[in-house]
């Protein structure tokens, strides 16, 4: 994910303004601190709105801030970066579980997936299907994980 930064320079501090997040501000001595503290700014931020369950904003492009400074002057003069998060930091990447299940267990969760996803239960898509099931199970037993 890519987030335009501007940068000006305010007396003798740099400011940071992040379009893509207009609640963000990053104030630093250079501009070296203002990308550094950016980044670590929109890496918390994300990780925020991912725990909360909400959308992660897509970065917007530098070239329609600059086509658009004839009508604002917001960003007229800036210095601009782009801010890399990497989205596997921000969710995690996926690990391959092995897990054993009672029989019975394990039928019965095929039943309830086939009942809702109205799918013959030996098709290759439902094992994706019953990892969605155990992911939504663990995340309902355990409510301080809210990740969707």
């Amino acid at each position: 994910m890519l987030y335009p930064l501007a940068i000006r320079q305010n007396d003798h501090q740099f400011v940071g303004v992040l379009p893509d997040f207009p609640e963000l501000t990053i104030i630093a001595e250079n501009i070296t601190d203002v990308i550094s503290q950016a980044r670590l700014t929109v890496m918390t931020h994300l990780l925020m709105l991912y725990h909360q369950g909400k959308p992660l904003p897509n970065g917007s492009d530098i070239s329609d801030h600059l086509s658009a400074q004839a009508a604002s002057k917001s960003f007229l003069g800036a210095t601009w970066a782009i801010i890399s998060i990497d989205a596997a930091r921000i969710k995690g990447k996926k690990v391959k579980l092995t897990i054993e299940l009672p029989e019975p267990l394990l039928t019965c969760a095929r039943h309830h997936i086939s009942a809702l996803a109205s799918f013959d239960c030996a098709s290759p898509s439902s094992s994706h299907d019953l990892n969605e099931l155990i992911v939504k199970a663990l995340q309902a037993y355990l409510p301080s994980y809210s990740q969707t």
